[in-house]
């Protein structure tokens, strides 16, 4: 699990931005304004499932393993071209703020039974990973009651733990290829950092610091058979997965 400088304290709580200091003058005036949303993404496609594999699809995705789109900072790329081992890297500002970078980020992170409901889409508009990541659904907070002490993000276990409740809905776009469709319970989302094929991901370590909380998330997509829209030959059936970490998400409206 990746814990870095940030052990011990979760990333969701991390985030809580610094309100009381010595000398602080309350003024009469506006509210300054909130700081955009941004967003981090690694994400690649792949061949897909094959008819070796049970439920194969007959031709597989047709489409050899590429990048969907990837959203990473000049910080993090100078470290790692691709973004995959940047993304959570407490020593890497890895996220690029909407506006910047020709990334637009749109996302609403809400309080929801269960969890958080989530609308989100993270658009590329130039440049070799043009496209977009768009998704929705409930997404439940990482369970640390198990972890050492109870609470926190040191001594957990590394049993896989899932995000989404069942009714996650992805869409991922490359502006040369096309689009992919995926849906629950095709599409999964989980706490970990693997990324390596959606069976990976469903298997793979959890990372205690991420997490789902008003107006932030991370976590990792996992689609093994996302329908490939651009395909004129039946291949039809792409793997994907993506981590995506968003923040200063629009939190919708608490009672």
């Amino acid at each position: 699990m990746v814990q870095g400088a940030m052990a011990g304290r979760s990333w969701l709580k991390s985030l809580a931005f610094p309100i009381a200091a010595a000398g602080v003058f309350v003024l009469a005036c506006d509210n300054p304004p909130p700081p955009p949303p941004q967003a981090a993404v690694a994400s690649q496609i792949g061949p897909g499932p094959t008819p070796a594999d049970p439920g194969g699809a007959p031709f597989g995705c047709g489409l050899n393993a590429q990048d969907i789109i990837a959203v990473t900072n000049s910080d993090c790329e100078s470290s790692n071209p691709s973004g995959l081992a940047c993304i959570g890297n407490p020593d890497k500002a890895e996220s690029v703020a909407t506006g910047n970078d020709a990334v637009t980020v749109a996302c609403t992170i809400s309080a929801a039974p269960g969890g958080v409901y989530v609308t989100a889409k993270v658009q590329v508009d130039a440049g070799k990973d043009a496209g977009n990541i768009t998704f929705s659904g409930t997404f439940k907070a990482p369970d640390l009651s198990m972890c050492m002490p109870a609470g926190t993000t040191k001594g957990c276990p590394t049993t896989p733990q899932q995000a989404d409740t069942g009714d996650l809905n992805v869409t991922f776009v490359r502006a040369d290829t096309g689009g992919f469709d995926g849906t629950s319970p095709g599409c999964t989302a989980w706490y970990t950092n693997v990324r390596s094929s959606p069976g990976d991901v469903k298997t793979g370590p959890f990372n205690p610091l991420m997490g789902a909380a008003p107006g932030r998330l991370w976590m990792t997509i996992a689609c093994p058979a996302a329908a490939y829209k651009g395909s004129a030959m039946g291949h039809t059936a792409c793997d994907s997965v993506a981590t995506i970490k968003l923040e200063n998400c629009d939190p919708g409206t608490t009672n």
